[in-house]
């Protein structure tokens, strides 16, 4: 068992319990750093309760993933006592996982601080300033003295960026602020800890798949083999960081959208075992079905009205286009400065950005004043098109994008081209959501297991998978938006 030393209260879950080695994670200056980096970026200037942080979203997901790990193994537990023989072949081994890993003190702690530690490197205004992140690969030339797994995984985080982006912005997207989470965590550990202790590389392995076990590590042991689902419950379709952000981004923005039933939602995970390809995965059992959809209905309404609303991404389109201007400025590579700037400094670096650069005095000025609306006097630009879609090629083949850009070009008024993504998961498994499974039990005890589309055949909220959202800003409203622009 954990030793609990203190506990935070938290506004969300209640009281949130901390050992001792948590308590030195939080106190370090890297994780403290998060208190001063909002969640939702510009998006206060929408909802005004929305100045949450990165720090108490960060507690709630380890408290979440804590009480889905105990979840887990009770639930596991209840279905054994009620199965009768034989036993479905994909629950068979679950229960001594059970009794294993999910009973075992070091499985626990290293989900607990992955948990904690899995956002420490957002960048100030978190996704509404991700186009001033540095590509991967910049970053790992500024940084030599990094463990071969850390690098590994690092170099495979930097991909070209989405094509989709590219030809519609021409705009070249930096890096993830998922590189920066791993130096930092890194960092974090290795001075709570120790360099070569067991947990620094076990905790890493699960923010970045890419990242295995440490050879010494207990998840290696094959009777604690299953250490995959830890991994599902930081990143996966049923995940601690999803059902934590919902809630609480619902609660502080004033809304409702968000919200659906996470303690019905955690009394039904189960796990099952893929025999043919030797693995656990995350299952439901089937009275959790309406939970399951509400959780999903929750996201894509929140997407939809809150993550989407064209307001917010406003600051999106002026970040993007203030970078542009700045000739791709970007963060610092190394992780120590990064983790120096925080969301009150960032307009102080922009503006002197501007008088460095070499750009004219009316450029620099026009940029200034962008900057000043933004930050200060909520000067934000206004949507000129809108069209949605639920696949990324209808986006290019509407002829209207592109006269609403030439129109703006014409009219010399500045502009930029946001896209804007939700897709239904966003699982790392090899299997779609469909394939999602669900433990059915009938009334004298037998079990079997189906998918999410066997068991929720023709449901609607299964059939849509994405939305893909392009709009263009501009500095000034003109008369070029119609009502066939603004799509659903």
């Amino acid at each position: 068992m954990l030793k609990f030393q203190r506990r935070i209260r938290d506004n969300l879950h209640g009281s949130v319990a901390i050992t001792e080695i948590e308590d030195r994670v939080i106190s370090h200056s890297s994780m403290q750093r998060l208190r001063y980096i909002r969640q939702l970026g510009f998006f206060h200037l929408v909802f005004p309760g929305a100045t949450h942080g990165r720090f108490e979203h960060s507690l709630g997901v380890m408290e979440v993933a804590t009480r889905c790990f105990h979840a887990l193994r009770e639930n596991q537990l209840r279905l054994k006592s009620r199965l009768q023989a034989p036993l479905p072949a994909a629950l068979k081994p679950t229960f001594q996982l059970a009794t294993a890993l999910l009973n075992h003190h070091y499985a626990l702690q290293v989900l607990r601080l992955a948990a904690l530690l899995h956002d420490i490197g957002h960048n100030p205004f978190s996704h509404c300033a991700e186009h001033l992140l540095p590509s991967g690969r910049d970053v790992l030339k500024a940084h030599s003295d990094l463990p071969a797994y850390l690098t590994k995984a690092i170099a495979a985080m930097d991909t070209p960026p989405c094509h989709l982006s590219e030809r519609i912005t021409n705009f070249r997207r930096g890096g993830c602020h998922e590189v920066f989470t791993l130096l930092l965590a890194h960092g974090v550990l290795e001075d709570v800890l120790t360099p070569q202790h067991t947990m620094v590389q076990d905790v890493l392995a699960l923010l970045a798949r890419a990242i295995p076990w440490h050879p010494s590590s207990p998840l290696q042991d094959a009777q604690l083999k299953g250490g995959e689902i830890l991994k599902e419950l930081i990143s996966g379709d049923l995940d601690a960081d999803r059902m934590d952000y919902l809630l609480r981004d619902s609660q502080q923005a004033g809304v409702r959208y968000g919200i659906f039933d996470s303690e019905r939602l955690q009394d039904s995970l189960l796990v099952i075992y893929r025999s043919d390809e030797e693995r656990f995965q995350l299952a439901l059992h089937e009275g959790g079905l309406a939970a399951f959809e509400g959780f999903f209905a929750a996201r894509r309404s929140m997407f939809r009205q809150l993550y989407f609303h064209k307001t917010s991404v406003a600051s999106e389109a002026m970040m993007q286009h203030i970078s542009r201007n700045l000739g791709g400025w970007c963060f610092p590579l190394h992780r120590e400065e990064y983790a120096g700037i925080l969301d009150q400094d960032l307009q102080g670096i922009l503006n002197a950005r501007i008088e460095q650069s070499d750009l004219n005095e009316a450029q620099k000025e026009k940029l200034q004043r962008i900057t000043l609306g933004l930050f200060r006097t909520r000067k934000l630009w206004k949507r000129t098109y809108e069209h949605t879609a639920t696949h990324s090629d209808e986006l290019l083949e509407n002829p209207e994008l592109q006269r609403v850009c030439r129109e703006l070009r014409e009219r010399d008024l500045a502009y930029e081209i946001t896209l804007s993504t939700h897709f239904l998961s966003h699982s790392h498994s090899r299997h779609s959501l469909d394939d999602f499974p669900v433990v059915r039990m009938d009334a004298q005890g037998h079990a079997t297991v189906h998918t999410l589309a066997q068991m929720q055949e023709n449901a609607p909220w299964l059939r849509s998978r994405a939305i893909y959202m392009v709009r263009v800003y501009s500095e000034s409203a003109v008369p070029v938006l119609t009502s066939a622009s603004l799509g659903p």
